[in-house]
């Protein structure tokens, strides 16, 4: 007797008719993601324009801040951004740069304030109230309190101080500017040797 050819199962051509429509799908997906990826990176509509800079942050101007305009907002990485800004300006307390979109940053953040100069090594820099040398001190920091006898350092500014004793130097710094006695006579300097 002669065989029958069998016929394929028809579930096999379903299979292959949904992997062949899988596919496509996903080839479809890719050039979508590929596309709306490229429209993103190089629309006007995505360039930054305006820059916002909280006023805690005194009015500071930044190149870095400038340099952002005209540049794709998925461009900015602001975590890198804040790093770096962070490295060059000591004074900052905290700074955090947020994408505003579709083509605003926002910048916000704290300086520290200056309280006191410290001396190492014959050198005087400026002392913020975290205990951190904030550099160089300003014209008008002359009547700010000098912290004398810091143990010897390497002084860079934008770090915390090594000496636990200058904690206690600010707490009498603190101390002397809130009692109404010793706030009038003006707390020249502390020597915590």
């Amino acid at each position: 007797m002669a065989r029958r050819k069998q016929n394929p199962s028809p579930t096999g051509n379903e299979v292959i008719r949904w992997v062949g429509i899988a596919f496509i799908v996903l080839i479809t997906f890719f050039f979508a993601v590929k596309s709306l990826s490229a429209f993103l990176r190089h629309s006007s509509l995505f360039m930054v324009r305006d820059i916002v800079i909280a006023e805690t942050l005194g009015g500071m101007d930044v190149e870095e801040f400038q340099a952002l305009k005209g540049r794709n907002i998925f461009e900015v990485d602001p975590a890198r951004l804040e790093e770096s800004i962070r490295s060059k300006h000591p004074r900052l307390a905290d700074i955090k740069i947020l994408r505003r979109f579709p083509n605003q940053i926002a910048i916000g953040g704290f300086l520290r304030e200056t309280v006191a100069l410290a001396s190492f090594n014959g050198r005087v820099q400026a002392v913020s109230r975290d205990g951190y040398l904030i550099g160089a001190p300003e014209a008008e920091a002359d009547t700010l309190p000098v912290i004398k006898g810091l143990q010897k350092q390497k002084v860079h500014a934008g770090v915390p101080v090594a000496d636990e004793r200058l904690t206690t130097a600010l707490q009498i710094i603190d101390f002397a500017a809130r009692d109404r006695v010793l706030a009038d006579a003006g707390l020249r300097s502390v020597n915590i040797d």
